[in-house]
């Protein structure tokens, strides 16, 4: 008697487990054109978002597509109608969340998926400005345009840019320059400080060009430039 107790449970429990691995998938795949970069930014304006409904679609009824820029996205109860693509323009810099809710026959809705969207197409600002001082310990402030004898390694600074609703500023491309263009030192460089490998080699005017570039692989397209003199 045991044994038929025991053999009844496991075909019941087998005949369960295999009607919930055999339940159609009610979920659609959804993928973006164009795919984000490898920082996780679009950057485009225009977005296609394209839809493939579950190859078993039988207690779905209708999908309701949501795009916001809340992360609280909620079914707006209107069925659209299902199409292989949507395409969506103008977009402005900034954060978005997409879903596609399922519209079931019984009447309720299904929550999609949300996904996290990170869109930028702007290149971003330049340092608004450049600071010059006399060391690391900025002690003296240095003048742009303004010729002194006391300093050959100048220390210099800046703000960061406001990224406003794009991306972060990743790192900086920065020149150190004669102002004849003969190059001292250039590179990319994460700190929003500048501290030149060897002193100028002689008396005249060096320049200092700085490019701004977010997270998003945008450089800015006028640098910030201070024009150090030593005389």
């Amino acid at each position: 008697m045991i044994k038929r107790h025991l053999w009844l449970y496991v075909a019941v429990y087998c005949l369960v487990a295999n009607t919930v691995w055999a339940a159609p998938r009610w979920k659609p795949v959804i993928s973006l054109d164009p795919l984000a970069n490898a920082s996780g930014w679009i950057t485009s304006a225009s977005m296609a978002v394209r839809f493939i409904p579950p190859v078993s679609d039988s207690y779905v009824k209708g999908y309701s597509l949501l795009l916001s820029q809340s992360p609280f996205i909620e079914a707006d109860l209107v069925v659209d109608a299902v199409q292989p693509e949507w395409t969506f323009h103008k977009l402005e810099d900034g954060i978005y969340y997409l879903s596609i809710h399922s519209a079931l026959q019984d009447g309720k809705w299904m929550k999609g998926e949300v996904i996290r969207l990170k869109i930028d197409f702007h290149p971003p600002k330049s340092p608004a400005r450049i600071e010059c001082y006399d060391s690391l310990f900025e002690r003296h402030n240095i003048l742009p345009d303004n010729a002194q004898n006391l300093v050959r390694r100048p220390f210099f600074k800046w703000p960061v840019p406001d990224a406003e609703k794009g991306s972060a500023i990743k790192q900086y491309y920065v020149i150190w320059e004669q102002s004849d263009g003969t190059l001292l030192e250039s590179g990319l460089r994460s700190q929003n400080s500048f501290f030149p490998a060897a002193p100028v080699p002689h008396s005249g005017s060096y320049r200092i060009r700085i490019f701004s570039m977010d997270e998003a692989g945008f450089i800015s397209a006028e640098p910030a430039v201070f024009l150090f003199v030593y005389s």
